[in-house]
């Protein structure tokens, strides 16, 4: 019998890994209600399609939001433009009227985030593509199952497959940064070819037009470039079509070299923002500012604190130097300051919490997954370590060459988890979404690479055990990806105590809570929901408003609250109804909805 390649069984195992990650992608959004953001970037993107309009969602960048709304061009959707909330530019109302009222959003919903979803499979495989080569060299030379562990970290990290079911920009922005560090990585390691120059050049220039953030891309890759043609003594290989290597070894011809590819950077994003924006100024044809008061608000620069930033801006927007729509992405940037942080029970009103992010990665990543990526941590450690103390020939030069193939995404992983951490904006884990690819990377690569030194017989069954781990987290948590933490939380109905806000609860429980009363007959309820979705769409037909985070489309005002029925309460939105109504969210809740929805008992003084 013929024996099958180990690179044909690891693309195989690589294959299954995708439809599962897939399959739990696609069938927990269907379970899941639009989330907060998703009620103002899908009705945006589609708006944009229909009308080239940018007045809906001024504060985000429209990439993401046209690609997400491009299937929805197939469906004969009902848009409404003499409504009230289109013509003032009313974002939210425009947005939940347009989904729950006019139109059906479970149908929008999933045909959006189908196109989120396509590009979390793409990354997948690019993860297993770079981790075949991160630890290898030569013409063909690759190392399939470094690849496959790699693909399978990724494939099965709770928080990848949360993001990639939603249409919001965290996701598009990691894969951005993954697929410009990759064409990078393989331009200073294995050669300076056209493909990945062009490559690098693309999604370099698409980072700012993803999330303003991707100019943090830049001052990353840029840096370590202009460092490494000025200081680093290693020669460059320019690798031209007919395979013949040109070498650049002075250091002037370097940091030409350097400079001639950040100048093809931004000339191709300045061109590609005007293009995303119909090479018009104004986000709103035939008029001045685009209405609405968010539009307003973040084209004006003078609360701009910085005098050298303020005075950049007010130029480019006097000399009409980039469009409207875009400008207003950066003022709200820059202007967007007032959000409340909380942290393991405290709470700031203004900043943050250095420690955030690696509280985050502590409860929300899976056991597996933390140790894995901990221990690469580890290795690389004690390979620096070892390098210092040993320089015996061999072994010194196979270090050196392992660390200097993984310096790339290691830069890029600490990084942006320290310019993430100094801004001090807690929005989320999401927010660090980008490295976890890159952290998936490298610890399936130096995974294998220890597994390569073990007995054979060990090495097996580690091979096969290891991919079995990594599915219990992304089975066992199915669907309750975004209020997902591992079990240092040992009671899901206390987790807000450690974390808030997209942590926990962003809205996406409120179509399981339809579901939830209409099994258990209950028809009236008092309602506290976090979230911008409408509850009488998803099932929720009668409520007393006990005071929620914005019910868009008002069906019932907000009375007197009749504790004899039982009481909802979304986990953001518990210290709120604390401080109004304690003696109800002090009871022991009856169930708890998908990690983020409280259903409390009636309460008998």
């Amino acid at each position: 019998m013929k024996r099958i390649p180990i690179g044909t069984i690891s693309l195989i195992l690589c294959a299954v890994f995708s439809l599962v990650f897939f399959y739990l992608c696609f069938y927990s959004a269907n379970q899941k209600s639009i989330t907060n953001d998703e009620v103002a970037h899908i009705p945006a993107g589609y708006m944009i399609w229909k009308t080239g309009d940018f007045r809906l969602n001024p504060e985000h960048p429209s990439l993401v939001k046209i690609w997400a709304a491009l299937p929805l061009l197939g469906f004969h959707l009902y848009t409404p433009l003499k409504d009230i909330d289109w013509i003032t530019g009313n974002e939210w109302h425009f947005g939940a009227y347009f989904l729950f009222q006019y139109n059906d959003a479970d149908l929008i919903g999933m045909w959006s985030r189908i196109q989120i979803m396509i590009l979390g499979i793409i990354l997948g495989w690019i993860v297993y593509f770079w981790g075949r080569s991160l630890f290898v060299s030569g013409e063909g030379v690759t190392a399939p199952f470094a690849g496959f562990f790699c693909a399978a970290l990724y494939f099965t990290e709770p928080n990848l497959i949360a993001h990639s079911s939603l249409v919001t920009y965290d996701f598009a922005f990691a894969f951005v940064v993954f697929c410009a560090a990759w064409f990078y990585w393989g331009m200073m390691v294995e050669g300076y070819a056209i493909k990945r120059m062009i490559g690098f050049i693309i999604f370099m220039s698409l980072a700012p037009l993803v999330k303003v953030v991707g100019f943090f891309l830049w001052v990353l890759i840029f840096a370590h470039l202009l460092f490494q043609a000025a200081v680093s003594r290693r020669k460059w290989k320019i690798i031209r079509r007919n395979k013949k290597v040109e070498i650049l070894d002075s250091r002037m011809r370097k940091l030409i070299c350097s400079l001639a590819l950040i100048v093809l950077c931004g000339v191709t994003s300045y061109v590609g923002l005007w293009m995303i924006y119909g090479f018009r100024y104004h986000a709103s044809p035939g008029m001045e500012t685009p209405p609405g008061d968010q539009g307003k608000k973040y084209l004006n620069f003078e609360p701009v604190e910085n005098p050298c930033i303020r005075g950049l801006l007010q130029f480019i927007q006097k000399q009409r130097l980039a469009p409207q729509g875009y400008l207003a992405v950066t003022g709200h940037a820059l202007l967007e300051k007032d959000r409340t942080a909380f942290l393991m029970g405290r709470s700031k009103m203004v900043g943050g919490f250095y420690a955030y992010f690696l509280a985050t990665i502590l409860l929300k990543t899976p056991f597996i997954h933390l140790i894995l990526i901990g221990g690469s941590f580890l290795w690389i450690l004690w390979a620096k370590i070892n390098l210092r103390r040993n320089r015996k020939a061999k072994r010194y030069q196979r270090l050196m060459f392992y660390l200097n193939r993984a310096s790339i995404p290691l830069y890029l992983i600490i990084g942006f988890f320290v310019i993430i951490t100094l801004s001090q904006v807690n929005l989320g884990h999401r927010l660090i979404l980008m490295i976890i690819p890159l952290e998936c990377l490298m610890a399936g690569n130096i995974l294998e690479l220890i597994l390569g030194k073990t007995e054979k017989r060990m090495r097996n069954a580690i091979q096969v055990a290891i991919p079995l781990f990594l599915l219990i987290a992304p089975l066992f948590s199915f669907p309750d990806y975004i209020s997902y933490f591992n079990p240092l939380v040992k009671d899901k109905k206390t987790a807000f105590r450690y974390l808030k806000d997209s942590n926990v609860d962003w809205g996406q429980d409120i179509k399981p809570l339809g579901k939830y009363l209409a099994k258990k007959g209950i028809r009236k309820v008092n309602l506290s929901l976090f979230g911008t979705a409408d509850p009488y769409y998803y099932g929720v037909k009668q409520w007393n408003d006990l005071g929620s985070f914005v019910i868009l489309i008002p069906r019932y005002k907000k009375g007197e609250p009749d504790f004899t029925l039982p009481t909802v309460v979304s986990s953001n939105m518990l210290p709120y109804i604390y401080k109004r109504n304690p003696q109800v969210v002090s009871q022991k809740p009856l169930d708890l909805i998908g990690g983020s929805i409280y259903i409390f008992p009636p309460y008998m003084p």
